[in-house]
């Protein structure tokens, strides 16, 4: 309306900057009009003609006063020259799905697998089991709730684990070093661990595993301890044995 060439089939609010207040099936590009429907996208866009300015496809969006502000459902796009960081990351050219002021903000697929392919390229996949992928996978997962293709990074892991105190229990018995000898010389791993074959074919698990490194930990300073207690008798006798040598010398110079 008020253009005799509009640039759309409907066309409302026009000037002459082609800064149209709304149009309704759009014949070009018009990204710097304030919303834009063409072919049922709505486009909600702050600034009519900067490239900083922020674009969204937005639900629940009302004009508080002279405070516009919005709730529910926001696709939001900041443009190329925004400056600053937006959720923790730069925000200039940020794609950004946001639920405001919800309780909950739920992602459904309706039962199938949900996917995300940035570039092109598989990324990510949750499974309608719960279990989430990530990195490019030669088969489906089945088993591990999280299965990465890939290295892992982080802080701080924190596995659940029993510990293994009952090493340190009066009742438990380590086996003599000669069995330990004759085990390794057959097996070529320690008793209770896995074989370099096992965890090349079925992996290690790492809870498991620090627990049992913890247990030949305890069960070598128990052997420590005994192999001490042994030194120790073994240099008692040698002093006495020195002090015997020492007094009979004693008597012969007499």
């Amino acid at each position: 309306m008020g253009s005799a060439t509009p640039g759309a089939s409907l066309e409302i609010g026009y000037n002459n900057n082609w800064n149209a207040m709304l149009r309704v099936g759009v014949n070009g590009n018009r990204a710097n009009t304030n919303v834009q429907l063409s072919t049922a996208l709505a486009v909600l866009g702050i600034d009519q003609s900067s490239t900083s300015s922020v674009g969204a496809v937005a639900w629940d969006y009302y004009n508080n006063g002279n405070n516009p502000s919005w709730a529910g459902t926001l696709l939001l796009h900041q443009g190329t020259a925004v400056t600053g960081n937006w959720c923790d990351l730069p925000a200039a050219n940020q794609a950004s799905l946001i639920f405001q002021n919800c309780s909950s903000g739920v992602i459904a697929t309706n039962g199938a697998h949900l996917y995300l392919s940035p570039g092109t390229h598989f990324s990510t996949a949750f499974l309608n089991n719960g279990n989430v992928l990530i990195g490019k996978m030669t088969q489906a997962n089945s088993t591990y709730k999280l299965d990465v293709n890939g290295n892992v990074r982080a802080n701080k892991v924190v596995v659940n684990s029993t510990g293994a105190d009952f090493v340190f229990d009066s009742a438990y018995r380590v086996r003599p070093l000669s069995d330990v000898e004759d085990y390794v010389a057959k097996n070529h791993h320690l008793p209770d661990i896995q074989s370099a074959e096992e965890m090349k074919k079925e992996g290690m698990d790492v809870g498991e595993q620090s627990t049992k490194l913890l247990q030949k930990v305890e069960e070598l300073t128990l052997y420590l301890i005994q192999q001490n207690k042994l030194i120790e008798q073994q240099a008692r006798l040698l002093k006495a044995q020195q002090e015997k040598i020492d007094r009979l010398e004693r008597r012969l110079k007499h």
